[in-house]
């Protein structure tokens, strides 16, 4: 099922200027996107790369707040794996 629109915030520049900043901006996405047939030792190196070149990112929080926000169903996002962020609530308080 098609996620709601209602959850991305709206076309104003400030709300998405934090992605011309990202580390990742040139990278291939497949780094952080699964491909189809990609098996479980192979996935995981690719998080694990990911993870990597998002730890030094300067907009690493914005972009896993956003990914926790829009409850984005795949990749890695702001140093998080789909998996990471299902066991993370955004309404706890913590370091995300």
């Amino acid at each position: 099922m098609p996620k709601s629109t209602s959850q991305f915030p709206g076309p104003v520049s400030e709300a998405w200027d934090w992605q011309l900043r990202v580390r990742c901006r040139q990278l291939d996405t497949n780094l952080f996107f699964p491909r189809e047939g990609e098996g479980r030792i192979a996935r995981a190196r690719r998080k694990r790369v990911a993870k990597t070149v998002c730890a030094p990112c300067p907009v690493l929080r914005t972009c896993r707040l956003h990914a926790l926000q829009t409850r984005e169903p795949f990749g890695v996002w702001g140093g998080t794996t789909e998996g990471d962020r299902n066991r993370i609530s955004i309404d706890e308080p913590g370091p995300f």
